[in-house]
């Protein structure tokens, strides 16, 4: 994961999802090293959610109103669009 400039505003949701990267990290190590690749980036004008196969982007008022399996979830899902090739078969 790359460090990124955030708004004050988000930091909480930001640092929510370094913290819950690194908890899937020591759980389920093979979604938390597909996600360590991507560039974390905060998207409040997106619904929820994606990737684009180098950055991940979440909505923040989304994930602060997600538990932290959830958020973990999230992420995982968002990954194995990563891993299945979903963002590159896009074109």
């Amino acid at each position: 994961m790359r460090n990124v400039d955030i708004d004050p505003s988000h930091k909480a949701a930001y640092s929510r999802i370094k913290k819950l990267l690194v908890r899937l990290l020591l759980n389920h190590g093979f979604y938390a090293q597909l996600a360590f690749g991507l560039e974390l980036k905060i998207d409040p004008t997106c619904s929820t959610a994606w990737t684009d196969g180098t950055s991940l982007a979440f909505n923040p008022d989304f994930v602060e109103s997600l538990s932290d399996h959830e958020v973990q979830g999230l992420i995982a899902h968002e990954v194995l669009h990563c891993a299945y090739g979903h963002p590159h078969r896009r074109g």
